[in-house]
């Protein structure tokens, strides 16, 4: 009798956990000043939906969906699988938050229309066309920064359109980690027309970053491309490379 009536109070505080409000669950856990927020939060801790999730109050993806991973309450973590539109393109990752604050997403994957993309930005009539992959191994927040970034960003057939002609500049990547709490990713080329070097460093604390690098034509390239970049970059170097250099604030 008292093994069943134990049973039972124990089913019946699970039960009251799980389908508790999923706002309740997140007032628990979020950070008074943590960048990321939500909007629109609804349905349980199993299955709950988000209409907005911000970053420094900046929105960066809609139409949030969660699938509840109950094991991870073991670890004193609230965690689950997320799917979302983020610029349009279908975004899945696993997401999990601590007591303290500490929010990790891990698995992440997406596929975007660069001119999409580009848009979360404001950079969307650049006139730069392509698609590109993300693969997010991990990206953990604190109440107060970011504290890991493990990621790659992949553009396959990039064109730039210029006048009435799309110029291919060829398929490229950027490899993001974590280094003097800026976000610091690693540019280089994987084929085509244009060979790329470089790197780019983001600070989310100031919302400032900085370009260093360079590019090169190679000999499948348009003749017409060398000309528009040059009018863009000024002349190359000796050796055909052209100086990349950019700096600015979001």
């Amino acid at each position: 009798m008292i093994r069943a009536t134990i049973a039972f109070v124990v089913a019946l505080l699970i039960g009251l956990v799980i389908f508790l409000p999923v706002r309740t669950v997140y007032g628990w856990f979020a950070p008074d000043q943590s960048p990321v927020t939500v909007h629109g939060l609804d349905g349980t801790l199993v299955h709950a939906r988000v209409d907005t999730l911000a970053y420094q109050q900046q929105a960066v993806a809609t139409d949030l969906t969660w699938q509840w991973q109950p094991l991870r309450l073991l670890l004193l973590q609230v965690a689950g699988t997320v799917t979302a539109d983020v610029a349009r393109g279908p975004v899945t990752a696993v997401v999990s938050a601590t007591p303290w604050g500490r929010v990790r997403m891990s698995a992440v994957q997406g596929r975007f229309n660069l001119v999409d993309l580009l848009g979360l930005a404001e950079l969307d009539g650049i006139g730069i066309g392509g698609g590109a992959a993300l693969d997010v191994r991990e990206l953990v927040f604190t109440p107060s920064a970011l504290s890991a970034v493990d990621a790659m960003v992949t553009v396959r057939d990039l064109a730039w359109a210029f006048g009435p002609k799309n110029y291919a500049l060829g398929d490229f990547e950027a490899r993001f980690a974590l280094e003097e709490a800026a976000v610091v990713g690693t540019l280089s080329d994987t084929g085509g027309p244009v060979a790329l070097e470089g790197t780019v460093r983001v600070d989310p604390a100031s919302r400032r970053y900085n370009l260093e690098g360079r590019l090169k034509l190679r000999s499948t390239a348009d003749p017409v491309l060398g000309n528009l970049i040059s009018g863009s970059l000024g002349r190359p170097d000796a050796q055909g490379w052209f100086r990349l250099r950019q700096q600015g604030q979001w």
